[in-house]
């Protein structure tokens, strides 16, 4: 049997290899060489209290937001008192929210609204919700009905080239609470 060169000098690197690797499982470390550092001191932790105010309120403005909403958008604060204070004779001074656009679905229905000091923004309104002091009440194919607790505005929807066309009625407190009371009813699909 004959080897070539190139096997005979595989098998000699092999056996010099193993070799070494025997001689080499028995090395110790010399414990006087050996130079350990020490650790480093401690650092102190900030806390909470000690980050700046607008840190805290952005951090806790983050905690409010639900996680599995769109948007994440934090929780609505509730309307201070003041406002209900106001006198009655106010609500006729708000402006009317001018309608761009309607989606009819039934009690999803959303009105597409821009309101007079930001008439650049659009604010999706479903019916019941509140915007500008006012509630929307109806929703209908070219008009969105507004009402206040005294007045009562319906908004036509604009067409290019034309001013918006709006027409408000005052209306006593009693007879608003009977078309509230009506209208909950037909948005929960009773009939009257």
């Amino acid at each position: 049997m004959r080897f070539s060169p190139a096997l005979l000098l595989s098998l000699v690197t092999l056996g010099a290899g193993g070799a070494t690797l025997a001689t080499g499982l028995n090395w110790q470390p010399d414990p006087g060489t050996v130079d350990v550092a020490s650790a480093p001191a401690p650092q102190p932790v900030k806390t909470a209290a000690a980050a700046p105010s607008g840190d805290t309120a952005l951090l806790q403005t983050l905690r409010d937001r639900p996680p599995f909403t769109p948007g994440r958008r934090p929780p609505q604060q509730p309307v201070l008192a003041l406002a209900d204070a106001a006198e009655p004779e106010a609500a006729t001074d708000l402006p009317v929210p001018t309608v761009r656009g309607i989606a009819l679905s039934g009690p999803g229905s959303i009105a597409i609204v821009a309101l007079e000091a930001e008439s650049h923004r659009l604010h999706r309104v479903p019916l019941g919700g509140e915007i500008g002091g006012w509630r929307v009440s109806a929703i209908q194919r070219e008009s969105v009905v507004f009402k206040t607790d005294t007045v009562e505005a319906k908004a036509y929807l604009g067409k290019p080239g034309e001013e918006p066309r709006v027409e408000t009625t005052r209306h006593d407190s009693e007879v608003a609470q009977k078309e509230d009371a009506d209208g909950a009813r037909l948005a929960n699909g009773q009939h009257m």
